[in-house]
């Protein structure tokens, strides 16, 4: 499956979730988001969603957070 295939499937039933985008994902997402508001685009950024992801999954506990990074990405910091 693409790419935009699979995160405009993601964006059908998407509801108030925060959406980390990084890399080559946030620029489709950009294009398939269903609410912007929630939206954190990472381009230059490799390693570091899904330590933005915890961070805010830590400080808002009501909120749900969806990571969009690559396997390289996560494999660069596993730690968090």
């Amino acid at each position: 499956m693409l790419l935009e295939n699979c995160l405009t499937e993601l964006g059908k039933y998407r509801k108030n979730e925060v959406v980390v985008a990084c890399e080559s994902s946030s620029h489709v997402w950009n294009s398939v988001s269903n609410n912007q508001n929630l939206d954190i685009y990472f381009e230059d950024c490799m390693g570091k969603g899904s330590s933005l992801g915890l961070g805010i999954a830590l400080a808002k506990p009501t909120n749900k957070v969806i990571v969009l990074d690559g396997d390289g990405s996560l494999l660069m910091n596993l730690g968090s």
